[in-house]
């Protein structure tokens, strides 16, 4: 019986994606890449190349518009939601951040820390952009944001 379940699952999503728009189902084939490009920059390369993901956007590039922020953070929650792996908030912001700049577009991830209810600690990621929350919305208010200068690479000693 659990076979059969499965396979109407299946097909229940292959025809919601055969029903969803062209456009977007480039979009989340977009998103889908660039969260596994991101997962395993996480996993792999991190700390090589954290200070380019942190650095903001170059300044030819423009603020990007209100609704293109708000499809992004859509398409990366969909996205998010259909990947086989847990996709957290990091691969999401450096996600949703390659898909501005291949559009022209600039933005600013920002990494945050705090502590549980419990006292363990706890990291947070978001990606801002023209000051509007594209990713990582929520956990951003139980966080300080770290203090980072994008003009040396490294954090900013207080």
């Amino acid at each position: 019986m659990v076979g059969r379940e499965r396979i109407l699952s299946l097909l229940d999503r292959w025809k919601s994606w055969s029903a969803t728009p062209a456009k977007m189902r480039s979009l989340l084939v977009e998103a889908s890449w660039e969260l596994l490009r991101a997962r395993l920059l996480v996993a792999f390369s991190l700390r090589k190349t954290l200070p380019r993901v942190l650095k903001p956007g170059s300044t030819e590039a423009t603020n990007p518009p209100e609704q293109l922020c708000r499809d992004v953070r859509y398409i990366i929650w969909l996205a998010a939601r259909n990947v086989p792996w847990r996709s957290l908030c990091l691969p999401n912001a450096i996600a949703a951040q390659r898909m501005l700049s291949r559009r022209g577009y600039a933005s600013t991830l920002h990494l945050g820390v705090g502590h549980h209810a419990d006292g363990a600690p706890h990291a947070h990621a978001w990606l801002e952009a023209a000051g509007y929350i594209v990713t990582g919305q929520d956990g951003m208010q139980a966080v300080t944001p770290l203090p980072y200068s994008a003009a040396t690479g490294q954090l900013d000693k207080a």
